[in-house]
């Protein structure tokens, strides 16, 4: 994969659903796309930053350049600051949160229930309140290893691990409830 200063540019087009093309344009140096659970809204890692397009009336909103990403159906878009432990958050207004972790987030999700975000570090799951910031450990890793993955759906938030042995790698698929309790 080319670094993001080296990967050359991306004809970014969007279909309806009989193939027809609704808008078209020529990002430099995507990766990462992702869409909203609603499937409304596009967000992608760019040369310069991160954006969001919104799928039904095609403005984009720009961000800074994060490690990680993650944006709902509100537009709402999370991201892990360059090389730190901090979180910031954005909405329609501006920067609507910023907070720290205790170690560096690895991955970002936000929750389809309530809106909350859950940030995955390599040891530990935590919801934070997107409206008051309160952030809270969901799960804790109390095994050799380090989380990897995180998937959140409707009614089970779904994590990776993987530990190191003497013959590779044991991988673990993690499923917790919607409020962080341990299921399988």
């Amino acid at each position: 994969e080319a670094s993001h200063s080296d990967a050359m540019p991306v004809n970014l087009r969007v279909l309806d659903r009989v193939g027809q093309e609704l808008y078209q344009r020529q990002v430099e140096g995507l990766t990462d796309p992702q869409l909203s659970l609603d499937r409304e809204q596009l967000a992608m890692r760019t040369r310069t930053g991160v954006e969001v397009l919104d799928l039904t009336t095609f403005e984009i909103q720009s961000y800074p350049r994060y490690d990680a990403f993650a944006v709902d159906a509100a537009g709402w878009l999370a991201g892990t600051v360059l090389d730190s432990n901090q979180v910031q958050v954005h909405n329609e207004d501006g920067m609507a949160l910023e907070f720290s972790l205790p170690a560096s987030p690895r991955r970002l999700a936000f929750a389809p229930s309530n809106g909350n975000l859950w940030v995955l570090t390599s040891s530990a799951l935590y919801e934070v309140d997107r409206f008051s910031g309160v952030v809270a450990p969901r799960f804790v890793l109390k095994v050799e290893g380090e989380l990897r993955d995180l998937r959140v759906a409707e009614n089970a938030i779904h994590l990776g691990a993987r530990r190191v042995t003497a013959n590779g790698f044991v991988g673990r698929h993690v499923v917790l409830s919607p409020s962080g309790r341990f299921q399988s």
